[in-house]
C-alpha cells in the first residue's frame, strides 16, 4: 500500500482565511484537519497577513504537509479587492 500524500489547502482572504489538511492515497481522501483564522478587518492589511503566516508555519508544523494548494483568484483586476476579498 502507498504512503499517503499529506495535503495542506488554504482559501487565503483578508477577512477569514481557511484551511484543510487531507490524507490522499490510491484514489482516498481522508479529511485530517479543518478550519479557519477570522481577521479582525479593522486591524492594518500588514497585521492579518502576519496572523495568517503564524497560522500556516503552526499548521506546517503540527502537521507537516507534503505539499500546499491554495485558492486564487481569477478576473479581479483591482489588487486592492483581490486583498480584500475575503
Amino acid at each position: 500500500m502507498a504512503e499517503p500524500l499529506r495535503i495542506l489547502g488554504v482559501d487565503p482572504g483578508s477577512g477569514k482565511t481557511g484551511y484543510g489538511v487531507i490524507d490522499h492515497a490510491q484514489g482516498h481522501s481522508r479529511h485530517i484537519a479543518s478550519g479557519f483564522l477570522k481577521l479582525d478587518r479593522k486591524r492594518p492589511l500588514s497585521e492579518r497577513l502576519l496572523a495568517i503566516a503564524e497560522m500556516l508555519q503552526a499548521l506546517i508544523k503540527e502537521h507537516q504537509p507534503d505539499c500546499g494548494v491554495g485558492v486564487v483568484r481569477f478576473g479581479l483586476s483591482d489588487p486592492q479587492v483581490c486583498h480584500g476579498s475575503g
